[in-house]
């Protein structure tokens, strides 16, 4: 046992468990990309090489879930902030923390 402190993976730290998983998702309405793993907190992008953030901004993650009927997507709207950007091969990787989400039609932020 050590007498300092003790460090933990970024795994350990986090609050709820990652799932991996591979949706659409739109960046503001616009960019798109693929999700590489997501939590009710936190949702990880794979993004095209060009996309710009910087850690602190606000964003809306738009994801597409047509697992259970192709013709009719659900979808998932995410309002966080950018916790890191990190280059992925020729993409880039964006961990987004969300502070709000709502499941549903093309609707901005969710009322109330």
């Amino acid at each position: 046992m050590s007498d300092g402190p003790e460090t933990k993976s970024r795994a350990e730290r986090r609050r709820h468990p990652r799932h991996r998983a591979s949706f659409q998702g739109e960046i503001d309405g616009a960019t798109i990309g693929w999700t590489r793993d997501v939590s009710t907190t936190g949702v990880y992008l794979l993004m095209p090489g060009g996309w710009l953030s910087e850690p602190g901004a606000s964003i809306h993650v738009r994801l597409r879930l047509d697992e259970i009927d192709p013709d009719r997507p659900a979808w998932v709207h995410a309002f966080g902030r950018v916790v890191r950007l990190e280059r992925v091969g020729g993409s880039v990787g964006v961990a987004v923390s969300i502070e709000d989400w709502a499941v549903g039609g093309t609707a901005n932020r969710p009322a109330g």
